[in-house]
């Protein structure tokens, strides 16, 4: 489609950048690089196809390529909103402090009541330790737009790295009010109950979690883990299923029949890292919230996952 697009018009620079975006997606990564680099030669001032070509560098980690990318999109227009954000939140990402706080400032000064310049100020002073800063800028944001709970948890999140956890749960039940449908945030508050070693609370919140997830898996994805299991017991090999950490196991048993479950070993990650947390930071065990109430395991939090599998199949064999 994006090609007869470009054969009817060679100057449709939106449909070089879609083209790319397509290549990228299936890893044809010169020709994705090629699109992308086409549009802006079409359409120079196209904000677009310089974000989309830096992000396909930090995807393949060429980032000296992304730094200059972005560097020319702000040469070409230094006012240009989304491009200053898109370059704040690269340095936020490379721990280059300086520099992001002197883009969001200027993201700020071109919209003074824009939501996401004061959310990325909020995550760059919470990751400098700047408690008083972050707080005050992520109710700015709430100000703005009271209805997104990100903002929420990542104030929830300020206050918890102060220990000030009643404050933490309050702004936490508040975006359950705005969003009771979003189950990470139950799984966020089961967290911080564990981390006060309030075990009855958390999990009266994990089985809120649960019960929002019992129908997360998709026909697809359920369909997937019945290929995978008929292949592998047609050639009798025992499948391992391991959940992710604070996950409940529940959530894949689900998935096959009485039968079929007696012939898996189902590796759970949940009571070994619940318990890990009444003891350790959050930080200790992972380096980032990317699923919410689970992230990127440090090696601590991967040497949790190892042992916790190695003994499963160990028990298996007996």
């Amino acid at each position: 489609m994006f090609r007869k697009a470009i054969e009817i018009n060679p100057k449709n620079y939106d449909a070089y950048v879609r083209l790319g975006r397509y290549y990228k997606d299936i890893g044809e990564f010169d020709k994705a690089e090629g699109m992308f680099r086409k549009a802006i030669e079409i359409n120079p001032k196209n904000y677009d196809a310089y974000i989309e070509l830096a992000y396909f560098y930090e995807t393949l980690d060429m980032m000296d390529k992304a730094r200059e990318v972005y560097q020319q999109a702000i040469e070409v227009n230094p006012e240009n909103y989304d491009t200053l954000i898109a370059l704040a939140v690269y340095h936020i990402e490379q721990n280059e402090s300086k520099e992001a706080e002197e883009i969001l400032k200027r993201a700020i000064e071109v919209k003074e009541n824009d939501y996401d310049a004061y959310v990325e100020g909020g995550e760059l002073y919470t990751r400098l330790g700047k408690y008083k800063e972050a707080e005050e800028i992520l109710k700015r944001a709430i100000e703005i737009n009271p209805e997104r709970t990100e903002v929420y948890i990542r104030l929830a999140k300020v206050y918890r790295k102060q220990n000030r956890f009643d404050e933490s749960e309050g702004i936490l039940k508040k975006a359950i009010e705005i969003n009771p449908k979003n189950e990470n945030l139950y799984s966020l508050l089961g967290l911080l109950y564990i981390q006060q070693g309030k075990t009855d609370k958390a999990e009266e919140m994990y089985d809120k979690f649960s019960e929002i997830r019992k129908d997360y898996y998709s026909p697809i994805t359920l369909s997937n883990y019945q290929k995978l299991y008929q292949t592998l017991s047609k050639n009798n090999v025992k499948i391992v299923i391991m959940q992710y950490p604070m996950r409940d196991i529940g959530e894949l048993k689900r998935m096959f029949d009485e039968e079929q479950q007696q012939n898996i070993i189902f590796v759970s990650n949940e009571e070994n890292f619940k318990k890990a947390l009444e003891n350790a930071s959050y930080e200790d065990l992972f380096v980032d919230r990317f699923a919410g109430d689970f992230g990127h395991a440090t090696l601590k939090g991967n040497m949790l996952i190892a042992e916790n599998v190695a003994d499963a199949i160990l028990g298996e064999l007996g």
